[in-house]
C-alpha cells in the first residue's frame, strides 16, 4: 500500500470503497484491480 500525496489516499479510499462494494453486491466473483 503506497500513498502518493492525497491521491494516493484519495486512491485508496476508493480501492477499499470498491472491494466493499464489489464484496457486498456479490457480483462478477474475483475482480481485482490496482
Amino acid at each position: 500500500m503506497r500513498y502518493d500525496e492525497i491521491g494516493g489516499v484519495v486512491i485508496e479510499f476508493r480501492w477499499i470503497a470498491e472491494s466493499r462494494l464489489i464484496l457486498s453486491v456479490g457480483g462478477g466473483g474475483c475482480k481485482v484491480e490496482g
